[in-house]
């Protein structure tokens, strides 16, 4: 075996792994959406910068706070799939999501408070925003663990055809939640 061949399989295995662990990454954003009511257009991998689920428009459900909730459940399903898949953290990709879960998670907090309450109260604030993201963490890995099966298949379907339209996805979710145990 040439040099060059070596080197070309060790870059297709690498590639590989990235597009694994991007599938593995939209998948949980697409399940964990799905199963806490959003509408699925389509997700899709292949480059780095524009590996996404795309949901349908907004209703405008994320103006409250349970919709802040769900939309931070939605974020950090990405990173914490990825991390089960792999077994640990990895990659500039979750970190951007993990920081918009903690605004959502900050948003949340903030809107029971007065502008002079958050300076009077901000350490608290600050506590109880770090309590609510071990929450939303502990919840999200929670979903993940219960609907594995539907994440890992919809990640191999995403792996093998770089895109999956909102109805495969809700077929495959569907089909796994009647073949398990789940709730």
């Amino acid at each position: 075996m040439s040099w060059e061949r070596f080197a070309g399989d060790k870059r297709n295995q690498v590639r590989d792994e990235l597009k694994l662990d991007a599938a593995y990454h939209e998948a949980g954003h697409a399940v964990v959406g799905l199963l806490l009511g959003w509408r699925i257009e389509k997700a899709f991998i292949g480059n780095p910068w524009k590996d996404h689920v795309v949901f349908c428009e907004d209703d405008g459900s994320i103006a409250n706070t349970d919709g802040l909730r769900t939309l931070a459940m939605v974020k950090l399903a990405g990173p914490l799939a990825r991390e089960r898949f792999r077994g640990a953290w990895s990659g500039w990709h979750s970190a951007k999501d993990l920081q918009q879960a903690c605004h959502d998670a900050a948003l949340i907090v903030l809107k029971d408070y007065g502008w002079w309450q958050r300076l009077l109260y901000w350490r608290r604030l600050e506590q109880t925003e770090s309590e609510l993201i071990a929450q939303l963490v502990t919840d999200t890995k929670c979903l993940i663990r219960l609907h594995w099966l539907a994440i890992t298949e919809i990640a191999e379907y995403l792996f093998e055809h770089k895109q999956a339209c909102g109805a495969v996805i809700g077929d495959i979710v569907f089909r796994t939640l009647m073949r398990s145990d789940c709730p």
